[in-house]
């Protein structure tokens, strides 16, 4: 799959289906190293979108066969799920979904309830987030992250709830990075509100910030929260930004399916005879007429 030419758009590649069907037939055991090659190229530069979708322009049309196989190995609760090549599969699935949504329409995968069904790969999946959301980061800005819900700015299939409290809590002091106790402690206030503010919790709180001054000020700070303050902005921003960004692309994505659908009904003969020199090409108008833009038209 290395040494595959690069996919012809528009065009009838039985490689794309039998990779899926492999994935989906092969020997579980087989499964790991799979993910593990199939990852390496879907991180081949150039890349979809730089810090948004750092997803191969390339070897993109493996992502579906990739998630194919993760799925499997948590379906099977297998090792291998919760190893980086997988965790990053199922990052870049979720992103990609929102960018390459032709590709990925039939890919009928319950990411998002396989995930928190499992309590390991959920809060691994989290954590993995957590680290590769930091790396996208401007240091030269100094920006930190060091609030959870950035990990959560393109989405995410982990789901940490009022269950999980004790275990967040936990975190504030086991995690050896000191930007993640704060991830944890801002995770772990979240869940104290979700669950309407029990005292019991809040003691708790208290009493693991307690011999560190900037735990302590933070914890002090949500719990005495400035008007409008400034983190509170600056995550509005940030999701306001990616909000913009994901509608005008949905909005392109309408307004280019409208302009087909329109090309298409005026266009009959070209779908049935598209005059393309081989047999196995297929013109845009009938790529575009199988994603079901011609839906409704006679045959």
């Amino acid at each position: 799959m290395a040494k595959s030419a690069e996919k012809e758009l528009y065009s009838v590649d039985h490689l794309t289906d039998a990779v899926g069907k492999f994935a989906q037939a092969a020997d579980i055991t087989l499964l790991p190293p799979l993910v593990s090659g199939l990852n390496d190229l879907l991180h081949q530069p150039p890349v979809i979108e730089r810090r948004y979708c750092e997803v191969s322009e390339k070897f993109g049309w493996l992502l579906k066969a990739a998630a194919q196989s993760v799925e499997r190995l948590i379906r099977e609760r297998h090792p291998a799920a919760l190893e980086p090549s997988t965790l990053s599969v199922l990052r870049n699935f979720r992103i990609a979904q929102d960018h390459r949504t032709d590709e990925l329409r039939d890919a009928k995968i319950g990411f998002a309830e396989l995930v928190p069904e499992w309590p390991e790969l959920n809060r691994t999946l989290f954590w993995y987030d957590v680290e590769e959301a930091r790396t996208g980061l401007d240091k030269k800005r100094g920006e930190r992250l060091d609030e959870f819900w950035r990990a959560a700015i393109f989405g995410a299939f982990w789901r940490l709830g009022e269950v999980d409290f004790e275990y967040v809590a936990g975190q504030i002091l086991s995690q050896p990075l000191r930007d993640n106790r704060l991830v944890a402690l801002s995770l772990a206030f979240r869940l104290y509100v979700d669950s309407n503010r029990p005292r019991k919790r809040r003691e708790t709180l208290k009493v693991l910030v307690a011999s560190d001054s900037e735990l302590s000020a933070r914890l002090d700070r949500y719990l005495n929260p400035p008007p409008q303050g400034q983190e509170d902005r600056k995550r509005k921003q940030q999701e306001a930004s990616w909000k913009r960004r994901l509608e005008e692309r949905k909005r392109k994505e309408k307004e280019n399916q409208a302009n087909w659908k329109k090309y298409l009904a005026e266009n009959v003969d070209k779908i049935r005879d598209p005059g393309l020199p081989k047999p196995h090409h297929v013109s845009t108008a009938q790529y575009y007429y199988t994603r079901g833009y011609g839906r409704g038209m006679a045959p």
